[in-house]
């Protein structure tokens, strides 16, 4: 449980990590291990990928990062391991996590937690507007997890849709690592 508040105390500080802004598609991707957090990713060769305080973040610039959400795109990730949660349904899990997230927040769901995969792992997401950990703007919530490891995805974008393709080749390119 620990781990948990843990979890959550990093990823609302990381949530300044997030997004609104107009960049084209990069067209060079590489990839990306962190051996910290367990898990590999493709990555827009000019977005800045941080891993600090608890979290590893990837945004467009480093002023999205070190200034306001407003700059541009992000996606925070967090791992843990599985067993020490307690829980196996992915939806629940995620559940635990938007909780925790939008207490005392003015949010708006604007799509409920559904069942989804990304690769072959098993995931939930759900999708909200409104203002968390300070910032306003759209925010998805992802939860993928295999037998062993959980990694939660905040993904911070402004109103528009102006990064979809690129944060969706970035999540939709992750994989679990031991």
């Amino acid at each position: 449980m620990k781990r948990i508040r843990y979890l959550l105390i990093v990823a609302a500080v990381a949530i300044g990590l997030a997004a609104c802004g107009r960049q084209p598609e990069p067209e060079t991707w590489i990839g990306y291990e962190s051996e910290v957090f367990g898990l590999t990713f493709e990555v827009p060769q000019s977005w800045i990928v941080r891993e600090e305080a608890g979290a590893l973040a990837v945004a467009n610039s480093p002023r999205t990062l070190d200034e306001d959400v407003r700059y541009g795109a992000a996606i925070t990730f967090l791992t843990g391991s599985t067993s020490e949660l307690g829980l196996s349904d992915s939806q629940q899990l995620l559940q635990l996590f938007v909780d925790a997230f939008t207490v005392g927040t003015d949010v708006e769901v604007l799509e409920e937690i559904r069942p989804m995969a990304i690769n072959t792992y098993d995931g939930a997401t759900t999708t909200m507007r409104g203002t968390i950990g300070g910032q306003s703007g759209l925010f998805r919530f992802l939860i993928v997890r295999d037998d062993d490891q959980i990694a939660l995805l905040l993904v911070s974008t402004g109103d528009g849709d102006r990064y979809d393709d690129t944060v969706d080749r970035i999540v939709n390119s992750l994989q679990l690592t031991p």
